[in-house]
């Protein structure tokens, strides 16, 4: 028997990552090293980039989308840089899943 952990028991991650290009991978990974150490300025302008590549998977035509209809980087810069702690306090008490 085997443990998954809830964000990886629908391959979600994965099948996301893989419609990235690699140089938008790679600028992700840039936005989120930059993130750790940028100014409380910095903060939203590097949230917003990241969602301005991250956003399009979302979207059914995101070529002709508006983006700005939401703005989830409109919030202060502590709670920006805390989004992963809050996603992870949300998913880990999920559980997980047990493959035999």
């Amino acid at each position: 028997m085997r443990h998954l952990p809830f964000h990886a028991q629908t391959g979600r991650s994965q099948k996301l990552n893989s419609l990235y290009t690699a140089r938008e991978r790679a600028r992700l990974t840039h936005l989120d090293n930059e993130l750790k150490i940028a100014s409380e300025d910095q903060v939203q302008a590097i949230c917003r980039e990241q969602s301005r590549i991250s956003d399009r998977l979302y979207l059914f035509h995101p070529e002709t989308d508006d983006l700005g209809k939401w703005d989830t980087c409109d919030t202060s810069p502590a709670g920006i840089r805390n989004g992963s702690v809050v996603f992870s306090g949300v998913v880990k008490p999920l559980g997980d899943l047990v493959v035999s």
